[in-house]
């Protein structure tokens, strides 16, 4: 009996002998080294074998000390993080596995992703919604303007309709610009609309909140007289295709914005996908890019020094280069007009004999700028759809042989001409109006001269090239080589023309074509 007592006492103490170090038979893993590895963008993690241990379990978190989630686990002591986010901080730590025993944490290491922090990308905010009434042939037609601000690092943007109040939305466009205007409405009807912003991985933000434009129906008047306009016909100039320079070809472009040529007769292309200036000969043959200081470059201009002025950061900025890409100086358009109503948006650059031109599309304005000192003397008009107003005067060229600044008033369908630099900067000329017929525009996106001095302007909305005289008569539609149509464009964005080659790029499918502008300007041929 006593022998029996003796050995329970002794099985008893050996089992609570062995308690404390059966529980803590798994040691955590000690490190060896987490570290960045940038050939790969990845984190490697490795660490010492543990005696006894079967496997190891690898733990993340975004915070130190807290929060941490199993990323991985296996048998041997080392693993690879590639799921990261660069400029992200990760914190983290290890555990060894033995059977269905786990150690404690190890100690936490933190590795920091070089790069730039991703931005959650929030929704647009909006900046005006509008409504205008015209009426044409006797027809009343409507058009609801929508214009938002962008949120970091929104490459694009969808837009929204519905019939409904907060729900059924069908998207009715998706662009690269900052506004859009929609004329497929009815009266009678009340349309909500909202839109989103879309980041470089195309991910899609929340929407905006949403916008109720009704349309009321209008006053039907018996017997009313219209006096209709005369018709004009079509004539188109021939072009011959030079070259195409696409997206995967050498000195390629993704998102090429705005153009213009050097005295070298180099032509400069602002990409603004690429974050880059792009330089070719005439011919079209890449010949070098600058991207160090250019930041979502849109609109280029070119002076007669060789300057290259580059619209940056979604018109936040103006960059100053020379024609090598050596940034001289940049204007930040908030301390350039600290004042403006709205936060300046810089659209389009031109320049004259004494001073250059600066249009800026928030506040419907242009402004008369002074070389060197780069300061504001004087601004001309204001955000609508008076004679005296703009609504997104997106480019301008200044014409010296006639001293006349051309202004492409983008959502006032206009083109209006100044001549007198010294007073309010009253139009002497505006043509134009909404349509996609002959001197009609939906949506501007360019003006300069063709190789005789006329008024050549671009539209992204009807895709076409028209081209007036200074006294804005129409003259010829950009044709085919044939003369049976006019060139396809897709969405152009900007031109320059040198001698009698037309340079024009298209934003959206980031090519730049080169047609060579032939002389014969005649009717459309008919089709056999």
């Amino acid at each position: 009996m006593i022998l029996r007592n003796a050995r329970f006492v002794l099985a008893v103490a050996l089992v609570v002998f062995l308690l404390p170090a059966l529980a803590f038979a798994v040691t955590p893993p000690t490190w060896v080294a987490a570290i960045h590895i940038a050939a790969q963008n990845a984190i490697g993690l490795r660490w010492n074998p543990v005696p006894g241990a079967t496997g190891y379990k690898v733990l993340r978190s975004a915070t130190s000390g807290a929060g941490y989630v199993e990323i991985g686990s296996g048998a041997v002591p080392q693993f690879i993080d590639t799921k990261l986010e660069q400029g992200e901080t990760y914190y983290y730590v290890l555990q060894a596995v033995a059977g269905a025993e786990v150690s404690p944490n190890s100690p936490e290491k933190t590795v920091i992703v070089p790069g730039e922090k991703k931005v959650a990308l929030v929704a647009p905010t909006w900046k005006n919604v509008t409504l205008a009434e015209s009426k044409e042939f006797g027809k009343t037609s409507f058009k609801v303007g929508l214009f938002w601000n962008t949120p970091a690092g929104a490459i694009a943007y969808n837009v929204y309709r519905s019939l409904t109040p907060g729900k059924d939305y069908q998207m009715v466009n998706s662009t690269s610009e900052l506004q859009y205007i929609d004329t497929a409405i009815e009266e009678g009807k009340t349309y909500y609309y909202t839109v989103s912003a879309l980041d470089q991985s195309f991910q899609e933000s929340p929407y905006a909140p949403e916008k109720p434009v009704e349309i009321k129906a209008s006053e039907k008047k018996a017997e009313a007289k219209v006096e209709k306009k005369a018709k004009v016909k079509l004539a188109l100039r021939r072009c011959k295709l030079v070259r195409e320079i696409k997206t995967d070809q050498w000195g390629s472009l993704q998102q090429p914005f705005g153009i213009d040529r050097s005295s070298r007769d180099e032509i400069f292309v602002s990409d603004y996908y690429g974050e880059n200036v792009v330089v070719f000969n005439k011919d079209g043959d890449f010949l070098f890019s600058f991207k160090e200081g250019v930041s979502g470059p849109m609109d280029l201009a070119i002076d007669e020094n060789d300057q290259v002025y580059v619209v940056m950061d979604r018109g936040n900025k103006v960059g100053i280069f020379n024609d090598k890409g050596v940034l001289k100086t940049t204007l930040i358009m908030k301390e350039l007009v600290p004042d403006a109503p709205k936060t300046p948006s810089a659209a389009g650059i031109s320049f004259g004999p004494d001073n250059w031109f600066l249009s800026d599309n928030s506040n419907g304005v242009i402004y008369l700028m002074e070389y060197g000192k780069n300061k504001v003397i004087k601004t001309w008009g204001s955000q609508g759809d008076g004679p005296n107003q703009f609504m997104a005067p997106n480019k301008t060229f200044y014409f010296p042989k006639v001293k006349k600044l051309v202004v492409a008033d983008t959502f006032n369908f206009r083109v209006k001409v100044i001549s007198d630099f010294t007073g309010d900067g009253t139009p002497s000329l505006i043509f134009g109006d909404y349509g996609n017929s002959v001197g009609q525009f939906s949506r501007l996106s360019d003006v300069g001269p063709d190789d005789q001095g006329n008024i050549m302007t671009l539209d992204a909305g009807s895709q076409t090239s028209q081209v007036f005289d200074m006294e804005g008569n129409f003259k010829y539609v950009l044709g085919s080589e044939d003369g049976t149509e006019q060139i396809p464009m897709g969405g152009p964005t900007a031109f320059t023309v040198l001698g009698k080659r037309a340079y024009i790029v298209n934003n959206m499918s980031g090519i730049l074509y080169i047609w060579e502008l032939l002389d014969e300007i005649g009717p459309p041929v008919k089709k056999p």
